[in-house]
């Protein structure tokens, strides 16, 4: 194999390995997310029209789906109350609950958020 093969093989590769870290990463900041989309450049987006249409203003137009690989696609409710805690706006807590949550420890999380929230507006 001419050694240019080899080095555009590597790129490739290392490339994927790249994508699918930044892929996990996502999934772990985002725990109720099942699904994002990548674009060439490497953005990651929470919707396919966003994606598509950021894609648009790039010479290579691709959108790549990542979605969750766990078994079982509800988040562990650790996950979704570290992203709750974490949250630092009232639109990212919304974006950080499950639209039909229902356990207690979760829910207690995002309201004592929420208040917090509310109380430093």
């Amino acid at each position: 194999m001419p050694p240019h093969q080899e080095t555009d093989i590597y790129k490739r590769v290392h490339s994927i390995k790249q994508n699918m870290a930044q892929a996990k990463h996502y999934f772990n900041t985002h725990p109720i997310s099942d699904v994002c989309y990548e674009t060439s450049n490497g953005f990651l987006f929470h919707e396919r029209s966003v994606a598509q249409a950021h894609a648009t203003t790039l010479k290579n137009k691709s959108v790549v789906i990542h979605k969750r690989t766990q078994g079982n696609s509800q988040a562990k409710a650790s996950s979704i109350i570290k992203a709750i805690q974490a949250s630092e706006t009232l639109e990212i807590l919304k974006s950080n609950i499950p639209e039909r949550e229902t356990r207690r420890s979760v829910l207690a999380a995002y309201n004592k958020k929420l208040q917090m929230l509310q109380a430093a507006e």
